[in-house]
């Protein structure tokens, strides 16, 4: 029986699976092409082979198969991972396997288990006034199912007692967010009773998280209730509906984002399916990062009350200081995307297609709001609008608002662009935004020692020429000194070099694969020429490299022997002289 991690292996493409992380570009036969997730880069280093089913970023140095992949962007361990790419390709898991389980695998089960019993319940008399609810909003018996909604029984322990029979701990079920600890300390109840359960769920489809809404009317009680932070939650990172829509997002290269579950839900029965929603929270940057994977365009649709109009304003200066394409969508009927859809989802579809930029909206809002008869009002008005022209990029844009802005309130065109506020930058915004760390780049001679071990083992013709130029011991580190060395060896004995030093176990097959992609990426569409050409300054760089840091380590045992030892210290100058030599017959 094959083993599930080859089994995956077999059945996933790696190039699809990063593909819904990471735009790429065809870059060679067999690679791809694309800017690193795990670092910020403006030029791409990162590729990823078909043939070897492997990623490698050369700017950052991360690397691995699907498994490493989706452990690092997801932040998971190889357990989680190991669940998530087995769903993806189909694979069931035995639940013995101990590579399956991990504390986070078992939270993930507690949530699914309680969406199951949340949904059942429904069926249950004292669930049927919530299905009765449920249809009464309009919602279809399959929207139900399609978004697992639920009712959480009107009790202290009735879920608990459900996850305990299956042989979970209170202190699990309270870790996964569905159980509160007592006042007194000892012991545990249900957090969610008496309300209708919206799941909410990764970016692959597993519930991490609940949200509770209220059945019979209590003004004393909260009307929502949500799973609070925990291992599997994190509210700033997750997008309501995401799973369901990411690829109509990317069909249609554009992401509706608006405020509540219940938008969402009536927009995928509508048949309008590329909607999220950020739940009742402020769009935050590690949502914008999600939503990048996916489109640049994103259409904005909150309540135009004065909360919404709030929300909206801060959503739209983020999204702009990430470079989005933005627009506001602006509701002909109801409150919200509910009520207009309950109307008439024509409304809908058409107020998605009418959105006006956020431009648009600025000026309507900063500036015709005013009273531009009088001198105050046309003082604000340029004031607020300007520092939105500020944020533009696109200098044909910024002069379009400039020259509008100052027809319309009055102003000397020239005073409004000497005033024009600077640019605040995209990793400094006005919210004070933490952008991703940036990883320090690699060693540029580890990299130069891998390209120019990569290449010979892709064009073994050159090894005669490089090994009389180029000795093992310049390598810049002991595992490509090995690899170069051995390189040599299976060339003299005419063997096929990559396989010869897979056999031959000198490094694991995944760094081998990936100096070879390394190889493959760089001398993408090289004539011969170039190719030797590339050798030689490769050779050039990394032998001047050996020579500096051995004159280095030289002129410090010279500094510290000093004048003590005459005899040493002569031998010591003779052998600084000859490298400084070799050195200069390097050339530059």
């Amino acid at each position: 029986m094959l083993d599930p991690v080859e089994e995956i292996k077999q059945k996933l493409d790696i190039i699809q699976l990063v593909g819904e992380y990471v735009p790429l570009k065809k870059a060679g036969a067999n690679n791809w092409r694309g800017k690193c997730p795990f670092h910020n880069e403006k030029t791409p280093s990162f590729f990823v082979s078909s043939d070897k089913q492997i990623f490698k970023c050369f700017g950052c140095g991360a690397g691995g198969d699907v498994f490493t992949f989706i452990q690092k962007i997801e932040g998971t361990d190889f357990p989680e991972a190991l669940r998530v790419l087995a769903q993806k390709a189909g694979v069931i898991l035995q639940k013995q396997d101990p590579r399956a389980i991990s504390q986070k695998t078992r939270l993930l089960d507690i949530c699914q288990f309680s969406v199951k019993h949340w949904q059942d319940n429904l069926t249950m008399s004292d669930g049927l006034i919530a299905l009765d609810y449920l249809k009464q909003r309009q919602l279809s018996m399959q929207t139900i199912k399609n978004f697992q909604l639920g009712f959480a029984m009107d009790s202290w322990d009735d879920l608990l007692n459900f996850l305990k029979a299956k042989g979970y701990t209170e202190t699990e079920i309270f870790q996964a967010g569905f159980a509160v600890k007592k006042e007194t300390g000892y012991g545990f109840y249900d957090r969610f009773r008496g309300r209708i359960m919206f799941p909410i769920w990764d970016i692959h489809g597993n519930v991490i998280g609940c949200t509770g809404r209220i059945l019979k009317g209590d003004e004393k009680v909260a009307k929502y209730v949500n799973t609070p932070e925990s291992p599997l939650y994190n509210k700033s990172r997750v997008l309501y509906g995401l799973d369901k829509a990411k690829s109509a997002i990317r069909s249609a290269d554009l992401v509706v984002l608006v405020e509540g579950n219940m938008d969402v839900i009536a927009s995928h029965q509508a048949g309008v399916t590329n909607v999220v929603a950020c739940s009742g929270t402020a769009l935050t940057m590690e949502q914008i990062t999600l939503i990048k994977r996916y489109t640049n365009n994103i259409a904005l649709c909150f309540d135009m009350d004065a909360a919404g109009k709030l929300a909206a304003g801060r959503s739209i200066d983020l999204v702009l200081a990430h470079g989005l394409n933005t627009k506001i969508v602006q509701l002909p009927f109801g409150k919200d995307p509910d009520d207009c859809i309950k109307k008439d989802k024509q409304l809908w579809l058409d107020a998605i297609k009418n959105s006006i930029s956020a431009m648009e909206f600025y000026f309507k809002e900063l500036v015709l709001t005013q009273n531009l008869h009088n001198v105050d009002g046309r003082k604000k008005a340029a004031k607020d609008f300007m520092a939105k022209i500020a944020m533009l990029d696109d200098v044909v844009e910024k002069d379009y608002w400039i020259k509008r802005l100052a027809a319309d309130i009055g102003i000397d065109e020239k005073l409004l662009r000497d005033a024009l506020p600077a640019k605040t930058k995209k990793n400094e915004p006005v919210n004070k935004i933490q952008q991703q760390p940036i990883i320090s780049t690699r060693n540029k001679y580890i990299v130069l020692g891998e390209q120019l071990v990569g290449l010979l083992i892709k064009r073994p013709e050159f090894l005669d020429y490089t090994a009389n130029l180029f000795a093992p011991d310049m390598m810049p580190e002991l595992q490509l000194e090995k690899l170069y060395e051995n390189l040599i060896l299976c060339y003299n004995k005419n063997e096929k070099l990559d396989q010869c030093l897979a056999n031959q176990k000198i490094c694991d097959s995944l760094y081998l694969n990936s100096v070879i992609l390394y190889a493959e990426a760089r001398s993408e569409g090289f004539s011969e020429t170039d190719l030797k050409n590339e050798l030689i300054l490769t050779i050039h760089e990394l032998k001047k490299h050996y020579f500096e840091q051995k004159i280095e380590t030289l002129r410090r045992e010279i500094e510290k022997i000093g004048s003590a030892d005459k005899v040493r210290l002569d031998k010591l100058m003779l052998e600084l002289q000859d490298l400084v030599k070799q050195k200069l017959a390097i050339g530059d």
